[in-house]
């Protein structure tokens, strides 16, 4: 998308998807469902439009901080961007991404297994790629680092398959611009799950975690925190004791007993976020 495009500082060229608006719920939770074609992008061009009375520095690197915004992913393929050729960013700051102290594991498509902590999603391609040794182990080198100026993720939603609730992939974000997703094939769908909050949705304490779930089959799903919401990509039926309610794609209930069934009843991948506020 042409430079043009950037809109006070940063870019918001995905649409509400069309038959859709945006719905509060309890006066909680917000969700607006985006649709891009290729090329579109939502993102920062520099750092001037951050609120700075708002920022969480990661604990340990403050070259993170926490996200000001986080996107679901529904439908279609995303690429993730982050310019990285400041200065003030070095090998180890780098290394410190890469080697998932900032988000668990950053899972490659076929360099490494999903292990129980680590997030779901799974890049098609990626920037850096790592060098490999002899036995197949793979490494990023000083030398490789010092020479990377971005760092870029691709993924293809048909490629994921996350079969347990994890946290979301993303918890940190590099504390730099110009960072943006781009819509990589027309009818890219993302969903914004925006919970009320006095400063930071952050400070306040909600969290978000995901599933996807295949046709016909289902998940137990353990109520976490108060207040509690799942947002449906698909028509699914959630079942609690002997009562069993059906809820249309981009339904999002909220959970108020403490176990449920949730049963995709459509003929795509349900994709599942729960977003919750810590108890």
């Amino acid at each position: 998308m042409a430079d043009d495009m950037k809109i006070q500082g940063g870019w918001f060229d995905f649409k509400i998807k069309e038959g859709t608006k945006t719905v509060n719920l309890n006066d909680e939770l917000q969700i607006t469902v985006l649709e891009g074609k290729k090329g579109d992008r939502l993102g920062k061009a520099s750092l001037e439009e951050l609120n700075y009375e708002t920022i969480e520095y990661h604990p340990v690197n403050n070259k993170f901080i926490r996200c000001t915004a986080v996107f679901g992913w529904i439908e279609g393929n995303l690429r993730v961007y982050t310019d990285v050729s400041d200065e003030s960013i070095s090998v180890a700051d780098k290394r410190f991404y890469l080697e998932g102290n900032i988000n668990k594991t950053l899972n490659i498509e076929g360099l490494s297994d999903v292990d129980e902590e680590s997030p779901g999603e799974v890049f098609i391609d990626a920037v850096p790629m790592p060098e490999f040794n002899e036995d197949g182990s793979y490494f990023y080198s000083d030398e490789l680092l010092e020479n990377t100026d971005f760092f870029l993720g691709d993924l293809n939603f048909d490629k994921q398959n996350i079969t347990k609730w994890k946290p979301h992939i993303v918890q940190y974000e590099w504390y730099t611009a110009p960072n943006y997703l781009e819509a990589l094939s027309d009818g890219t769908v993302l969903v914004c799950l925006l919970p009320r909050f006095e400063k930071s949705r952050w400070l306040d304490g909600w969290r978000q975690r995901i599933v996807d779930v295949q046709p016909n089959e289902e998940i137990a799903t353990q109520k976490i925190g108060n207040p509690c919401y799942v947002f449906l990509s698909e028509a699914s039926e959630i079942k609690s004791g002997d009562k069993v309610h059906t809820f249309a794609q981009y339904d999002c209930p909220k959970l108020v007993n403490d176990n449920y069934v949730i049963k995709n009843i459509s003929s795509k991948k349900l994709r599942i976020y729960m977003i919750y506020k810590d108890a």
